[in-house]
């Protein structure tokens, strides 16, 4: 049976102008229409994008929705334009975070070395734990209302401040392990010179001039050495600086050097009556003839240049070490001679420590102390002599014996308001006519003494030779006059004994 087809072939279609038209639309018109809207297109994002990038750096707002929430935006932006603008605030987001994460490293650190000055992160796991939960909490709380496009913007930097803060933390425990270890090492070392300086005492079987024995102290001389520990030390702690704290050969011998210069300054305080310059300069020695077993020492052309300096500095304070200390013993001795004798006069003024309390004899007795003291003091400054030397010892001790007893006279006749602190500038200026010791005798006997005395009490009589002397003399306490003028009787003969018993019932102070 033969194939029966029913398909009749293409329709054909006869040109005409319609035809042609179409044709042409087809082959030149749409394409140019598709161009022409994705250009379109391209611009309107564009300029969204635009927009949103200015808009973004002109409001100060967080994000979009701060930025609604405080009128900066009406919020009526496409969902597109938002988010350009939160991406965009999300990356600048991330400076501040940088830097507050930075901040919050530095004290995270800090607070660690504060509780405990030898705290180290050996394999940074400490640190990543941290950093780890820092970014959780920021970004539940800080972050908790941001769109997902703010937190896409920030997670770039993010990403990136946390690598950046990793390499930075990672430089800085290097060193700090590379610092505590060069510390410890200098410690062991300045430990080793401690334990290595010892004094040493040598006997010596000789006679002094004249064939005279001689004492324990001429046979015996003290020098300070140091021990080979001080030595073994350098060796061993220099061959373990590199395997253990990545020291080079030059860095070990700056530790050294700092070392051994810090316990020489220990020792070596011009006018301390602990120093011992003898162990400085041991010390000193020490590390200049230091060689290892190639030869090489600690020294570098520059260290080498300031250590001969410090040897000279030390030659130079040493010499006036010794000198101020002889000026000291002596200002030592001098000072407590002077308090000795000052004690001496305050309590022949009171009765000492067991005697009854007087107000006003102890009054007399801090005014008495202090000017003695302070013109003791003067006098051995302005003489220039020396306590330590028994020639002028005798002359210190001859004029103290006699500031004493002038003090002790001078507070011994004045009693109520007469007792003030003495007069430094008259004692010095001699004004010896001013003071109330040198007020001549005003009675022509004792029994003339005890007449004016009674008038003096006698409220009715406005004059009398009491009151008149009292004025003319500056004087508020009749008893400072009338034991003034009592010394003078006895040194006449008018009065016999000790003690002279005035009237107790004394009036009229003017």
């Amino acid at each position: 049976m033969g194939y029966q087809s029913t398909f009749s072939g293409a329709p054909q279609v006869g040109k005409s102008p319609l035809r042609d038209l179409a044709t042409t639309l087809q082959n030149y018109a749409t394409p140019a229409l598709n161009a022409y809207a994705d250009y379109k297109g391209e611009q309107i994002t564009e300029k969204t994008d635009r927009d949103a990038l200015v808009k973004a750096r002109e409001t100060e707002a967080k994000s979009y929705a701060d930025a609604v929430a405080k009128g900066q935006l009406d919020g009526t932006q496409s969902p597109y334009w938002q988010s350009v603008y939160d991406n965009i605030k999300g990356k600048n987001h991330g400076i501040q975070f940088s830097t507050q994460k930075g901040l919050a490293m530095n004290n995270w650190i800090n607070s660690n070395i504060a509780a405990n000055s030898e705290w180290e992160d050996k394999d940074g796991s400490l640190f990543n734990e941290w950093s780890t939960k820092y970014d959780v909490d920021y970004f539940n709380t800080a972050l908790e209302k941001e769109s997902n496009f703010f937190k896409k913007g920030l997670n770039g930097v993010v990403t990136s401040a946390n690598a950046n803060l990793s390499s930075s933390y990672t430089s800085f425990i290097q060193q700090r392990q590379k610092d505590v270890l060069s510390k410890n090492l200098e410690n062991v070392i300045v430990d080793s010179l401690e334990n290595s300086i010892f004094t040493q005492s040598t006997s010596y079987d000789f006679q002094t001039a004249g064939d005279t024995p001689a004492t324990e102290e001429d046979k015996k001389t003290t020098t300070t050495n140091i021990t080979n520990n001080f030595i073994d030390t350098l060796t061993t702690e220099g061959a373990n600086a590199k395997l253990i704290a990545g020291l080079t050969g030059d860095e070990f011998n700056a530790i050294a050097l700092s070392a051994a210069q810090s316990v020489i300054e220990k020792y070596a305080v011009k006018g301390s009556p602990d120093a011992n310059y003898d162990a400085a300069f041991s010390i000193l020695n020490q590390v200049k003839n230091y060689k290892r077993s190639n030869g090489s020492n600690l020294f570098n052309a520059q260290t080498a240049k300031d250590w001969a300096e410090l040897e000279q500095e030390l030659y130079s304070e040493s010499e006036a070490h010794d000198n101020l200390m002889q000026v000291r013993r002596s200002e030592i001795l001098s000072v407590e001679f002077v308090n000795d004798q000052k004690n001496l006069l305050v309590n022949d003024m009171t009765g000492g420590p067991l005697a009854k309390y007087d107000p006003q004899a102890q009054l007399k007795g801090n005014f008495a102390g202090d000017a003695f003291n302070q013109i003791m003091i003067d006098y051995i400054k302005e003489t220039g002599l020396d306590s330590d030397d028994e020639y002028d010892m005798t002359r210190i001790r001859t004029f103290s014996n006699s500031l004493r007893q002038e003090i002790k006279n001078y507070y011994d006749i004045r009693f109520g308001e007469d007792i003030a602190p003495f007069n430094l500038g008259e004692y010095k200026s001699k004004k010896e006519s001013e003071r109330i010791a040198n007020i001549p005798l005003m009675f022509s006997s004792y029994e003339e003494a005890q007449l004016q005395l009674e008038l003096f009490n006698d409220d009715t009589v406005k004059g009398g030779a009491i009151r008149d002397a009292m004025e003319l003399y500056g004087i508020k306490d009749p008893m400072t006059f009338l034991m003034q003028q009592e010394l003078l009787m006895r040194k006449l003969g008018w009065i016999k004994g000790t003690t002279t018993e005035w009237p107790k019932n004394i009036s009229g102070v003017i």
